[in-house]
Formats: structure tokens, sequence, C-alpha cells
């Protein structure tokens, strides 16, 4: 059983257990905690501006580094809006997420960059013939990864900085269903087959901190530190420790991704002079009353106040469907309906259909597919008497029922020998193989009859293919950072009503979940509490109202 390494020795190692260094990034490092809505990004963007106007520092010499790409991004956009005609985006070259900025310091032209939906399927089966199960799952970039229990562990093992049978040893979730043998043989497979053709994203970090690819910044930012593993924060020593000025920006109290590896004590302890933004912009006094009584109850934490918008705002727990909830009250507002499981984002998705809800995902993807909207619009065009191009003809041939053979697929021999740019229903009947007779789209078209009912009410009610719902339906960790005027949490699973049975980390971690579940309200708080006794609190609200005392 030759066992990878997943602990190595890198250069921020020596800094770590150095006092001297560790004084050294602390006289020159600011952190910043910014509860939620406080604006922590909107102070490093201007920290920026002020270090370019003001102390005439070159764009390529600050480093920005966010969670996502989509966040670099826009700290760009929103920098090159205070200077624009005089930088251009390629000035921000250091504006990057962790693992883009080391890998744009390391690449090696001989390694392949591991793409999942690529690369994978060669790797379906093990030196014995088993095969491996793999599932390609999405992250918060939405980029493949491999969602699979060995590799994952693994992954999480390089990124904790400790080792597999440690990681093994200490998981305690329901995908433990491998053997430590098993579990062994797949990792060490794995890495075999990625050795000297790909690079993952862990490879991109290890491979900057153990060649020492730390270099000098006269501003080196990280914005959302509390998500970063142990193996992250040693780029963020080493690239601290060569930097003219630091600046560390995050909340303890949305940690939310120690599933990941990510370590809210490396944010903590990290040396430093604390600053608090004190004034919430998002929350009003209700929401913040309700949400503080919830971190009241986290062992592992920076104390921290900060005061509301001065609105009231109001916390609703009276719900026990999502049908309770009349969202037409505030139509015009946004609105946000947040699962803590997948089985649970599942269900409420589900109701939001029977409702006539149209509502979208954190990623803008709305609830309808939008070849359906596509191939319903078309349809009725054709029964206008209408015209349409050939694009349009080859979708909506995809959903009618009635094609004479050989016609559906307009790539083929049959539509080559059409001189013709422009059909109406009449020609496509009599030339091109339509046989379906004139009538609704609800008949004309195959479309399940649970998409067809829900698009039905939707057109009903007058919501129209290029609407944008105003509505989003997703799991709780898709959405920190993003708010709404109303959010609606689903307390329904139990981990919240098992605190007393948690260790303090786990008991933590499960806190900071809710919170930041319940602080995307900008104006209202709607508790949905489907198994709640008659009479009696369910845990979510008895916290909220400081009435929990069993955690």
């Amino acid at each position: 059983m030759n066992l990878v390494q997943t602990n190595k020795y890198n250069a921020a190692d020596d800094i770590r257990s150095n006092p001297e260094a560790l004084k050294a990034i602390g006289d020159k490092t600011w952190k910043i905690y910014g509860p939620p809505g406080t604006g922590k990004t909107w102070t490093l963007l201007n920290i920026i501006k002020y270090g370019i106007g003001k102390k005439h520092i070159v764009p390529e010499y600050i480093g920005y580094c966010s969670y996502t790409r989509a966040a670099a991004k826009e700290g760009i956009d929103r920098v090159l809006e205070k200077f624009k005609g005089i930088y251009k985006e390629d000035s921000f070259e250091c504006f990057k997420t962790i693992h883009s900025l080391c890998l744009s310091r390391t690449r090696d032209s001989s390694l392949e960059i591991m793409d999942e939906y690529k690369h994978i399927p060669a790797f379906q089966y093990l030196e014995k013939g088993e095969q491996v199960e793999l599932e390609i799952g999405k992250d918060e970039d939405n980029r493949p990864v491999i969602k699979n229990y060995p590799i994952q562990l693994y992954e999480k093992a390089r990124n904790c900085k400790i080792g597999l049978k440690e990681a093994y040893d200490a998981d305690t979730s329901y995908q433990k269903t491998k053997s430590w043998r098993d579990l062994v043989d797949i990792v060490n497979n794995w890495v075999k087959f990625k050795e000297g053709m790909f690079m993952d994203f862990t490879d991109m970090v290890e491979d900057f901190l153990i060649k020492d690819h730390s270099f000098k910044l006269d501003y080196f930012i990280v914005d959302e530190a509390q998500d970063l593993t142990p193996l992250q924060w040693d780029f963020v020593y080493l690239m601290a420790m060569k930097a003219d000025k630091v600046f560390i920006a995050g909340d303890d109290d949305q940690a939310i991704h120690e599933w990941n590896g990510a370590s809210v004590e490396e944010f903590l302890k990290f040396p430093g002079r604390k600053k608090v933004l004190r004034q919430s912009r998002r929350l009003p006094k209700e929401v913040l009353k309700f949400s503080t009584n919830i971190t009241k109850l986290i062992k592992t934490r920076e104390p921290k106040d900060f005061i509301s918008t001065g609105s009231k705002g109001y916390v609703n727990t009276n719900n026990y469907r999502l049908n309770h909830i009349n969202f037409n009250e505030h139509q015009e507002d946004s609105w946000m309906v947040l699962a803590r499981t997948k089985t649970e984002l599942i269900e409420l998705r589900s109701d939001a259909k029977e409702m006539g809800l149209f509502f979208k995902n954190s990623a803008g993807y709305p609830s309808v597919n939008s070849t359906h909207w596509k191939a319903i619009h078309i349809w009725n065009r054709l029964m206008k008497d209408e015209s349409v191009g050939i694009n349009d003809v080859s979708l909506v041939y995809d959903f009618i029922k009635d094609i004479k053979h050989g016609w559906r697929k307009t790539n083929n021999k049959r539509w080559a020998g059409v001189a013709r740019q422009e059909f109406n229903y009449t020609y496509l009947n009599i030339h091109c193989g339509l046989q379906q007779e004139k009538g609704s789209w609800t008949t004309a078209l195959e479309i399940d009859i649970t998409n067809k009912n829900y698009i039905s009410r939707l057109i009903d009610k007058g919501i129209k293919m290029d609407s944008i719902p105003k509505i989003t339906v997703d799991k709780i960790h898709q959405v920190k950072g993003k708010e709404a005027d109303h959010v609606v949490v689903y307390e329904k699973c139990p981990q919240i009503s098992t605190l007393r049975d948690k260790s303090t980390k786990e008991r933590d971690a499960e806190l900071r979940v809710w919170y930041v579940a319940v602080t995307r309200a900008k104006k209202g708080l709607h508790i949905i509490q489907p198994n709640k006794p008659h009479g009696h609190y369910m845990p979510l609200t008895a916290i909220g109202y400081g009435r929990f005392n069993n955690a």
C-alpha cells in the first residue's frame, strides 16, 4: 500500500514557526472584519483606489485575491470605473483567485490543466479492474469538480495539510463507505493517472509553495479570507512576507466551507491589527437581533458588534409550508428561498412550481428550460402563419410529435435540397415533413406533463420568455455574498435540532450556516418550519429569539 504524501514541506512552514517573521507580517497587516452588509469588499476597493490615486501605486503591483473568479473580475471592473481611460483590464494582472495567481507564476507547459469533463472518462477503471464511480459537480465558479469520496478526501487532506489517514479517521460523513485499503488503492491510482500529464487546482498552489514563487507587491489584499484552507493560508503567509502592506478581509461568522477544508481558525490567528466594519447597509433591526442570537452560541469567533440600517424590518416564524407565504405582497421586491440540503432544495423547487412561481438559481438560470420557452414561442408564431428561420425549425421539430421520418434533423440530405431560408406552417406541412395539425402548443409539443403544467401557469400569469425572475431558490452555501429584500429559510433538516450532540467545531459550523442564511435579508425574514409541533418553537426560531439553551 504505497501511500501518497499529502503534507508536503514548503517555504511558508518556516515563516509560521518564526516569531520575528510573524511580527513583521503583523506590523504591516490590517485584518478587516466585515459582518453582513457592512461593505468589506467596497472597503478593500476603496483602499485600492486610494493606493492608485493618492499613493501612485502602479496597478501591476497590487494583488487582489478573492474566493471566486467572478469576484476578482468584479474587483477589476469597479476599479476601472474609477480610472476609466487611464488603465486597461490587463493592468490588473494580479487580480485573481489564489489558484489562478499561483498558476500564472508556475505554469508548466508540459502539464495539461485537469478538465474533469475531458479527462475523467479516461480514468474509469482501477488496475484491478474495479469501476470507479465518478460524478462531476460544480464549484463556486461553476467549474467542474470531481465528486468521488476517495479523491475528495485526498484533496481535503492536501488542503488541510494533514495525512490521508488522519483525514479518513476524522471523517464522520455519510459518504465514508470505502474501507481504508480500498480508499488508498483509488487514491494511488488517481495520483499515478495524473503524474507527468495533468495538474489540478491543488497542484497549482502546492507547486507555487514548494518552489517558493512568491514575489513583491506594494499592496497584497485577500477577500473572503474565512474561506481559505491551511494550504492557501501558506500562500498568504509567503506573499504577505514580501508585500509592503497587507489587507485581509473576511467574517469568521460566515465561514461555511469547513466541510471542504476551509479553516476559520487560520483567519482568526493570522497576525495583524483589527478593524471591524460596524455599519450594516443590509440588515434591519429585527433581522439583526435575530441573527445576533445565533452568533452568541458560536464558541470560536472574534467578538464584534455592528448596527442595523435603522429600519425595523420583520421576522415571521408562523409558516409551515412555502405556500403560506404571500409572494405577491411584495412582488416588486427581490426574494430568496433557501434550503440547507440538496434534498430540501428539490422539495422547495417542486413546491415553488406547484405555486406557479417564476424563479432562478443563484447563478441566474431560470426555472424554465430555455429551449421549452423558445419552442413554445416558435410554435405560436407558426400558428399565426409567421415565418421562422431554419434554426428555429430545427429547435421546434425536436418537440413536435408528428414529423415524417427523415425530416426531424435539419442537417440531413432532405433538408439540403430545400432552397429556402424562411418557413411558415403551410410550407413545413407540405414540403418538410410536418404532420402536426394546427392547435395549442400544449397538445403539439412533447414536453413532460409537470413542466407543461408549470409553464401554462406562468403564461396565464403573463410571464414572458425574456422576464428576469425576482425569486431565487437555492442552497444556503450558494448565496453567501448575495442579498434579497425578503428571505425565506427552510428549516427541516435535523442538523440544527441535534446541536447538543455535536462537537464544538461541528456546532459552530452548523450555526454559521444558519447565520449566513438569515443575514441575506434586507427587509424581512420568513422561517418555514414544516415539522413544528403545535405550540413549540423549532430550534432555529428558539435560537433566533434567544430561547435555545441546549446548544
